[in-house]
Parts: structure tokens; C-alpha cells; sequence
């Protein structure tokens, strides 16, 4: 009998457990898709009150989805939440056809999308917290002449706020968008809204425009009110002549003509710079990374230079889009996710003297015929894949390289570079003038020195390394920087130079030169040769070559 009043008691007492647990799980779990009615009755709750049938107010936590059928309300959260189910579509707040309905003061978590407005007007989003969202916190389809304002949107994965094919002044004004996973602001074929003193920071991207059927879709209102990562969002329209400013975090140029893009950082965005309808601009030494695109060209963007910039994406380095005639020179194009470089119906651009390293693809071509080198002697570019061999010593590949889905020969580089290709101004020594080095080293501590007692002498000195093998540079010296002939010590004379072609070109204002060595680390200086009278008064110091390089005594280096 013991025994089985004890078993009894374990299953009453289980049996109790069970209970509570269930009733437990009423209480925070599911309730049902909860409705506002078109005739003002609410559904599947009694935690929305009203007495009006005009504002509505939650007196407790809410554990599902809200359909508004009706129009002209206000849904008051008090500071309540509404939190989602495991539903893979659920959305927290959903207005279909819905005009005129006030969504405020209330936490949205944990849905597929916070609030979901399609094909609805006058609507607003005002002062909630939308966060932890499987998708977007916010996304507008269809949508017009909606209000969002003042919002916190957080670590949703999708998203923050997405426009899709919703245009007509939509506001979106003071919101904090941080830490999405996906987007912070994506406005996607959607055109005239207007965006204020909204902050975006430390999303995976902070901020981009996409208009793929429309050029209109790049016309929106968005001032420098608003932030990326802390730094201004430059959205010019219908501008000409002007300088992008030295702070932008991003930057969009739609039918805009002469603009400059310099010594930029941009990172986190949809694009770094973006180019709608943009002609005869420069972009040029700037840095783009961790962004979808590094450049998007789109709607027949034509006559820009892209120059000296450094592009390494999560996307594309660079794609353009039904644009023409640009050119794209001396750019570090590497790791780019994607495509180093994309062309889609884009032809007659040119492109060479760009280092294409470690991309997931190089580059593409597709319906576009463009130039990919410059000619002998000046090259082409240099691939990191490339396979060609050098056997004349030139630096350049004996070889084509094809550009992909080019079969026909119209995309190809054929001048390949056998190295990286490093371009030093050194207009401060001398204005207008370059140094371009090609070499499979990796160069760095480039200068020009100047004999302080002799300004007219000048050396140029840089420190190369590598790791196995026979190491080569190939310079192209501007003869007013230095007249030829020139002498190449590495370091000072301590290593030898294996192979020199003192006049490997000349085409009357530069020459080309070319020397191998074995790999390590080396410094290498070049200097004019100088007739033998003068040679021993003038450059006793050739003899200390090594510790002039290395304590610059009696040298004014510029860099």
C-alpha cells in the first residue's frame, strides 16, 4: 500500500507540474493572430482596449502578429510589447490598403518583419523600438506618403528599414538604426522620399540606393542631416563643378557633372560611391571597403575617372551598368568578394595599370567591349592569377590574359603586368611628374631625396621584398625629375644586380628601365649616371652609399 500511495503522489504531483507549465505557457506563449476589425472591434485579445474605436492602447505584453483592417486609428502601445512567434512570415504589425493608421510607443520583437505596410498611405511609425527581427524591422512595399519617425532600430538580421517600390515622400526622419545585420536604410526602386537626421551605425551596411527599372529611383531628398558611422551622407543631385568634403561617410552622385572624390574613407554601405547619370567626375585616392559595391555606375554614366583608389568589398570592387567611355587606372582592386571589376552592357571604357589581386573572380564582361591595357611599353594590368611568363625581361606577359565570357577575343588584356604596378606623385619634387614601378617585390619607404648642396641631384630610393626566387622592378622615371642614364645600387653595392637594362624604353620624356636581383629584404637606390670628371669630387659618397640610404645624412628626403 506504501508503495502505491507513494506512485500516487509523484503522479499527482507530476501531473501538477504539467499544469503549471501549461498554464505558464498561456500566459507568454501564443494567443492568435489578433485583429482590429473594420468596424472597431479588436479579436483575439483582450489586452487592446478602446473606447472611441479611434485610439486603441495595450494594457499588457502581446504575443502575436496585429492585422489593422481599419482606417483612420491610432494603436497606442504604452510601452507594452508585441513579440513574435516561430512563424516564418509572421509580421508584427500589418497594415494592407490601411490609410491614416499611427503605429507608436510600443517594443517589436522577434517577428519575421516588425511592421509591414503594403500599398498603404498616410500612414506613421512613430517613437517604438523595433529590434531582434528576423527580417526587416521596418519594410514599406507599394507604399506612399508614410512617416517614420523617431524610432530605435536594432540587431534586426534582415534589416532596419526597407523601401521597396514605394516612392511619392515617404519621411524618414530621426530614427537610430544600429547593429542590423543586414541593411540600415535600403531604398530599393523607390524614388522622391525624404530622409532627415537619421543615424546609421555599425550595421553590416549602413546606408545604399538601388534602381534597377527606373532612373527616377536615384531621385530622393536625402541632406547631410543624416549619418553613416558617425560621418555626413553626401547625396548630391543636379550638382556640377564642387568637391565632395573631406568627412563623407557615403556618397551618391545622380546626374551630377565635374565633381571630385578624394581621399575619402568609405566603408559599410550598400555602395561606397555611387554614380547615376554622372558625367566627367574623378574619383580618386580614396579607400572603400567592407561595402556592397566599392563604385556603381548605373544609368549611362559616362566620362568619369576612377584613379588610385583602394577597393576591397564584401560585393564588387567596381560595376557598371549601361555606362560608357570611363576610365580606370591604378586602382588596388583586392578581395573583392564577387568580381574585382563587372561590366553589364557597358562598353568602350578603359582599363589598365590596376592591380587585380585574390578576387573571387577578376573580372567579367557581359554584353560590354572595352580596353584592357594601354599598349607596349605601358602595360596592362597586373593578375594575380595570371599564369604567362616573361622571357624577354620586359615585365610584361608574353601571353594574353582573357577576360572571362570573352571568347571572341573583345575582352582581353594584352599586355598583362608580371607584377603589382606602385605609382608614387611625386609632384611635390616636381609638379606633374610619376614614378611607376612594376615589380613581383613588394615595394614600400618609397622617396626622392635631394643633395641639399646640389638641389638639382636627385635620387630616387625604396625598399623591396620578396621571398623566393629572382625578384625584378621595372621603372618608368620622368627625365625632368632625373635625366638619363641612371645607376641602380642595392644595397649600396652589397647585392648585385643580376640583370640591367638601363634603356629597356624611352619615349622621349620617360624611360623605362629593368633589373632582377635575388629575393630578400633590399634597399635600392637610383640615381643619374655622371661623367667620370665628376664622378669622384661630386660622389665620394658612393663609397658610403649604404649608410647615407639608411641615416639620410646630408639628404632632404620627400616623400
Amino acid at each position: 500500500m506504501e508503495g502505491k500511495t507513494t506512485s500516487g503522489i509523484m503522479v499527482t504531483m507530476l501531473l501538477i507540474c504539467m499544469l503549471t507549465l501549461a498554464f505558464n505557457g498561456q500566459t507568454v506563449g501564443v494567443s492568435g493572430t489578433i485583429y482590429i476589425r473594420a468596424d472597431g472591434s479588436v479579436e483575439g485579445t483582450d489586452k487592446i482596449t478602446s473606447v472611441d474605436n479611434v485610439t486603441y492602447t495595450f494594457t499588457d505584453n502581446i504575443f502575436d502578429s496585429i492585422v489593422v483592417e481599419r482606417d483612420n486609428i491610432i494603436i497606442d502601445g504604452a510601452g507594452y510589447t508585441v513579440q513574435g512567434t516561430e512563424a516564418s512570415e509572421s509580421k508584427g504589425i500589418y497594415l494592407s490598403s490601411r490609410t491614416n493608421v499611427t503605429i507608436k510607443n510600443m517594443e517589436i520583437e522577434a517577428f519575421e518583419y516588425g511592421v509591414y505596410l503594403y500599398r498603404s498611405w498616410n500612414d506613421s511609425i512613430v517613437g517604438n523600438d523595433i529590434t531582434a527581427n528576423k527580417g526587416y524591422g521596418i519594410w514599406l512595399r507599394q507604399s506612399w506618403n508614410n512617416s517614420i519617425v523617431g524610432n530605435n532600430i536594432t540587431a534586426n538580421k534582415g534589416g532596419g528599414i526597407l523601401l521597396f517600390d514605394s516612392s511619392k515622400i515617404n519621411s524618414i526622419i530621426g530614427n537610430d538604426i544600429t547593429a542590423n545585420k543586414g541593411y540600415g536604410i535600403e531604398l530599393s526602386d523607390s524614388s522622391n522620399n525624404m530622409l532627415r537626421g537619421n543615424s546609421m551605425a555599425n550595421n553590416t551596411y549602413n546606408f545604399g540606393v538601388l534602381g534597377f527599372l527606373n532612373f527616377s529611383d536615384y531621385v530622393n531628398d536625402v541632406d547631410v542631416s543624416n549619418t553613416v558611422d558617425g560621418k555626413p551622407l553626401y547625396y548630391w543631385i543636379n550638382r556640377q563643378d564642387a568637391a565632395v568634403p573631406p568627412d563623407a561617410g557615403y556618397v551618391a552622385l545622380v546626374n551630377c557633372t565635374r565633381i571630385t572624390v578624394q581621399n575619402l574613407n568609405l566603408a559599410n554601405n550598400i555602395q561606397g560611391v555611387l554614380l547615376a547619370r554622372t558625367t566627367n567626375s574623378t574619383i580618386t585616392k580614396n579607400n572603400m571597403t567592407n561595402n556592397g559595391d566599392g563604385i556603381l555606375f548605373e544609368w549611362s554614366s559616362k566620362y568619369n575617372r576612377i584613379v588610385g583608389n583602394n577597393i576591397k568589398n564584401s560585393g564588387n570592387g567596381i560595376s557598371l551598368s549601361s555606362s560608357s567611355n570611363n576610365s580606370i587606372i591604378r586602382n588596388n582592386i583586392t578581395a573583392n568578394n564577387h568580381y574585382g571589376i563587372l561590366f553589364l552592357d557597358s562598353s568602350n571604357n578603359t582599363i589598365y595599370h590596376n592591380n587585380f589581386v585574390n578576387n573571387t573572380n577578376q573580372a567579367d564582361a557581359y554584353n560590354s567591349v572595352n580596353v584592357w591595357d594601354d599598349g607596349y611599353p605601358f602595360g596592362g594590368n597586373y593578375w594575380s592569377n595570371y599564369n604567362g611568363i616573361d622571357s624577354n625581361r620586359d615585365g610584361i606577359g608574353d601571353t594574353p590574359y582573357v577576360i572571362n565570357h570573352s571568347a571572341d577575343g573583345n575582352n582581353t588584356d594584352n599586355y598583362p603586368l608580371m607584377g603589382m604596378l606602385y605609382s608614387y606623385d611625386v609632384s611635390y619634387v616636381q609638379p606633374g611628374l610619376t614614378v611607376t614601378i612594376i615589380s613581383n617585390s613588394t615595394v614600400s619607404d618609397f622617396a626622392v631625396a635631394v643633395w641639399i648642396e646640389h638641389p638639382e641631384i636627385r635620387l630616387i630610393i625604396f625598399k623591396i621584398r620578396g621571398e623566393t626566387g629572382l625578384g625584378f622592378c621595372r621603372l618608368c622615371i620622368p627625365k625632368d625629375l632625373m635625366p638619363p642614364p641612371y645607376v641602380v645600387i642595392i644595397d649600396g653595392g652589397q647585392t648585385p644586380v643580376m640583370y640591367y637594362n638601363g634603356t629597356l624604353f624611352d619615349n622621349g620624356t620617360h624611360r623605362w628601365i629593368y633589373f632582377t636581383y635575388p629575393h630578400s629584404e633590399h634597399e635600392v637606390t637610383i640615381l643619374p649616371e655622371f661623367p667620370k670628371a665628376a664622378l669622384l669630387p661630386l660622389f665620394i659618397v658612393l663609397t658610403v652609399l649604404a649608410a647615407i640610404f639608411r641615416k639620410r645624412k646630408n639628404l632632404k628626403t620627400v616623400k
